[in-house]
């Protein structure tokens, strides 16, 4: 499990939930986990969109997308972990 006292982004979190300390509330726990379109999803669409518009495929697909970890007690933003383009 990975324990942190503060917000983390990009490569230091994981893709899946992880043991956190909210830095808002204080509240030890699993983070729940969002998937959001970020950078990454965009860029393959707008690579792939020319075969067979088979780039908005990238906006469907998990793994493309960026995961937002939130305090499962008051909501706040914890870590952010970004979707690689390569």
């Amino acid at each position: 499990t990975f324990f942190n006292n503060s917000a983390i982004y990009g490569d230091n979190i994981a893709s899946y939930p992880v043991k956190i300390k909210c830095p808002k509330c204080h509240k030890v726990g699993v983070t729940r986990i969002q998937s959001e379109l970020g950078t990454a999803s965009w860029v393959w669409c707008v690579l792939l969109f020319p075969f067979a518009m088979s780039g908005l495929a990238c906006l469907c697909i998990d793994s493309c997308r960026d995961k937002v970890h939130y305090c499962t007690r008051c909501g706040t933003v914890v870590g952010k972990k970004f979707a690689k383009v390569c």
